[in-house]
């Protein structure tokens, strides 16, 4: 039995298996996108959202039974830092060998050491916060602060979503009436930022506040759904008007049924992903019913002709780029035939895959398309989970004087503050119609037009009998030359009246002739001598015009 239970896990979690099911056009789509939200929420103990454990190193707990209402509403509601505060050094002189613990001495200097707060239905208002208590020595603190910091910002950069949170609250609760290990999880997460200070005169550490970073409140729908899956419980949302002591009592209520279950009133900095849960959100098909009819939608579930039929029609062509008229595109970076390419599908609406290693130009080749996209009256949405590539497009927009027109949405530039100026700027932003334009862009057509028919020219096979292109008869006469190295200028001056008109095998007849010429040479003139160059100079000349004169007696007879 056991056996058979680990067996369906493991079909249960083996992606290639789930691939085949979800894709092949065997279920709905509504079914296929249903189980893709099932996979987003980890319901198990390894989600942090369902069971944090307080990592060493990488959280701070509060200590010293703070108001929780008042440590909320100066963050979210008045908008201003809390700076942490440390547990003073104990004198040299008060303690032999070892220095204490910081939590062992924190009660002497009369601080609570407990994490946990009893309840506090009294409100915030008229009343004064210095700070938010920790067990730590200052260098202690400021060294754990800044690793935090340090780890919030990678977050960021890498992710593009805040991770850094002020967690108020956590629910107490067990994954079955015979565990013995209880699973906490935390009930309201206030996203923040740490901001680093002046250097304090008495410690010479840094001093750090945490910050609101006017994103929004989050709650914990992970825990939600865990609640209503595996309890049939369900849990209140937290309302506009409420605080936290207000929603911990209704959570409480909701939950008094469970034995053991409790509401753990604490406050701890530490790091949470809520990433995956907007995106398990938005895949809701009764909250967005038009997701199942959509046509990119459906074609991604269940296959689509690829734009062909064969097995060509899976990957892109490349245009002869000037005789499609559609080419005309306002580019504002180079762009070879197949970023062109791939630049006109995009604009003709085509779905695509733009493929290739690092430096072949595909950041390139996106800012084009936004450009071009501009001047056509689109909207553009550039999506990208690494900061680093929103960063390089959004540099070569700027670059090219378009930066105003983008709308930065990623990491902390998502703050409503920051998002308003931004709108404000853009709105107030007027941009004067360039001087000449229509003059220059018919100066660079009509020089586009010239470089194309160069180019048709490069390429035409017309002065020779052998069906090369000028092009190639050109770079043929070049590694000629480099070959024979100072004789280049004497073969020159050997002239072929005829040659254009010679085939391959006039040219392998001669080059035979010439060869057995040489061999005789070598057998009677000594090489390198002046009298030798002399020699192979009027023998040139001499095979040149008796191949000429056999030449014309072929024709004769």
């Amino acid at each position: 039995m056991e056996h058979e239970q680990q067996a369906g896990e493991y079909q249960a979690n083996d992606a290639d298996a789930l691939v085949g099911e979800l894709f092949s056009g065997g279920i709905t789509v509504g079914e296929a996108i249903e189980r893709l939200r099932t996979r987003l929420l980890d319901l198990s103990g390894r989600n942090r959202l369902l069971n944090y454990r307080h990592p060493k190193g990488r959280c701070i707990q509060i200590a010293d039974e703070p108001n929780v209402n008042l440590v909320f509403d100066r963050l979210h509601v008045d908008g201003k830092g809390v700076p942490f505060k440390h547990v003073p050094e104990p004198p040299p002189d008060s303690y032999e060998g070892k220095r204490p613990e910081a939590r062992l001495y924190a009660p002497r200097v009369g601080i609570s050491t407990s994490f946990e707060f009893a309840p506090n239905p009294g409100g915030s208002a008229g009343r004064r916060l210095h700070g938010i208590q920790t067990l730590l020595y200052p260098a202690d603190l400021e060294r754990q602060l800044r690793k935090i910091a340090s780890e919030a910002k990678t977050a960021v950069e890498e992710t593009g979503s805040n991770m850094l949170f002020l967690v108020f609250g956590f629910l107490e609760f067990y994954d079955s009436e015979d565990s013995e290990r209880p699973m906490l999880a935390p009930l309201l997460s206030l996203p923040v930022t740490l901001v680093r200070g002046e250097i304090d005169r008495e410690t010479r550490t840094y001093q750090y506040t945490v910050q609101h970073n006017g994103e929004d409140l989050a709650e914990n729908h992970t825990l939600r759904e865990k609640l209503r899956r595996d309890f049939m419980l369900s849990i209140p949302e937290f309302g506009d008007e409420d605080e936290p002591e207000t929603y911990f009592r209704r959570i409480e209520d909701a939950v008094k049924n469970k034995r053991r279950w409790k509401v753990r009133r604490q406050i701890t900095l530490g790091m949470l992903s809520f990433g995956k849960l907007a995106i398990w959100s938005d895949l809701d098909t009764k909250k967005n019913p038009g997701l199942t009819d959509h046509e990119l939608i459906k074609s991604v579930f269940s296959g689509g002709s690829g734009g062909g039929s064969g097995d060509g029609g899976l990957h892109a062509e490349d245009y002869r780029i000037d005789e499609r008229p559609e080419a005309s595109q306002p580019l504002i970076y180079d762009a070879d035939s197949s970023q062109h390419s791939a630049i006109i599908d995009v604009l003709a609406g085509k779905n695509l895959v733009v493929n290739g290693p690092p430096g072949t130009g595909k950041s390139q080749t996106i800012t084009n398309v936004i450009a071009a996209a501009l001047s056509n009256g689109k909207k553009v949405l550039f999506v990208s989970e690494k900061l680093a590539a929103l960063e390089v497009v959004r540099h070569r927009l700027n670059h090219a004087g378009l930066g105003h027109f983008c709308l930065e949405l990623h990491s902390h530039k998502t703050q409503k503050k920051k998002f308003l100026e931004d709108l404000n700027a853009r709105i107030e932003e007027r941009f004067p119609a360039p001087v000449q334009f229509q003059a220059k862009l018919a100066t660079l057509q009509r020089q586009k037009a010239e470089l194309a028919r160069y180019a048709e020219l490069m390429g035409s096979r017309v002065g020779n009998a052998l069906g090369l292109t000028i092009n190639e008869v050109f770079w043929a006469a070049e590694r000629r030359r480099q070959e024979l190295g100072d004789l280049s200028a004497e073969v020159n001056a050997i002239g072929f009246p005829d040659a254009s008109k010679w085939t391959h095998d006039d040219i392998e007849f001669r080059g035979s002739r010439l060869a057995g010429l040489a061999e005789v040479h070598d057998h009677v003139v000594v090489p390198g001598s002046d009298e030798a160059l002399q020699l192979v100079l009027e023998c040139r000349r001499c095979v040149a015009l008796e191949i000429h004169a056999t030449r014309e007696g072929d024709h004769e007879h």
